[in-house]
Order: C-alpha cells, then structure tokens, then sequence
C-alpha cells in the first residue's frame, strides 16, 4: 500500500477532463516487495496508437484486475519490475529489476501456506515466504503468470 498526504498534492487543474488527483510524494506503507507496471491502452480516438501507462502496484492481485491474462480489458501488459527491499535482495537497498515469471509454492513445514516466488530476468528468485524458507526448499511449485521481457 503507498500513503499520500495533502503537502504533497499537486495542484492542477484536471487535466483530460478526467478527476485525476496528482502527487509529488507517496511513502510505501510496508517495507515490501512491490510493483513498477507499464500497460498500453488502446484507444481509438488516438488514431489506433496506444496511450501507455506506468502505475506503482502493491500486489499481484491488484496487477491481475488491472490486465487480466485471459480476458479483454483494454490493457495490455507491457513490462512488469519487481522492487524489492534490501532485506529480500541481500543488498541492504531497494533494487528494481524485471519480472519473468511469479509461482506458487508450499511451505515444506506447513503445506497449507501458499508462499509467491518471483522470478527476475535473470533467473534470481525472491519469495514473499513469512518462514523466510529459501525458494528452493519449497514445495509444489505452480506457474501462475509469464511476463513480457525485453
């Protein structure tokens, strides 16, 4: 989840008629794994071009009702960067790389917890496991999704 606060509101007169409200600031309200997503929009008042979006995401729930692998919603999902905290990449800092793929797996001690990994660009693995169990330890691994790479 990102917090906002009304210091950092921009303010603009809405633009494209829309009730857009814009921020110069938002604070991550968890130190988590999270999203950077670039989806195109097609729009036909546009000449058929496609108007692009990039959006912060804070789970993959939240990416699947925005772009729906399997059903028609006027986006397609271009690209998809995880972001991790210094605690999940072992470097002590925030790190962005791109998102191949996202699984799901089991505890090894308590089958009943469905734990993601995520899987970079080049092959590293992240999970999101409350055991902190190393992705290779679990269990019953499910491909969910494959994102688009460069």
């Amino acid at each position: 989840m990102f917090i906002t606060y009304d210091e950092h509101k921009v303010r603009l007169p809405p633009l494209w008629g829309n009730s857009s409200t814009h921020w110069k600031a938002a604070e991550l309200a968890l130190q988590r794994v999270w999203f950077v997503v670039s989806l195109a929009q097609s729009d036909e008042s546009n000449d058929g071009y496609p108007i692009t979006h990039t959006m912060l995401i804070f789970n993959m729930v939240d990416l699947e009702a925005l772009a729906p692998e399997d059903a028609v919603s006027g986006f397609q999902l271009d690209s998809v960067l995880i972001v991790t905290p210094g605690y999940v990449n072992g470097t002590g800092q925030w790190k962005m790389e791109t998102l191949k793929t996202l699984w799901s797996a089991k505890e090894p001690r308590d089958p009943t917890q469905v734990v993601e990994i995520y899987e970079t660009g080049e092959g590293v693995l992240y999970t999101d496991s409350m055991r902190n169990t190393p992705a290779q330890r679990l269990r019953d691994r499910t491909l969910l999704r494959s994102f688009p790479v460069d």
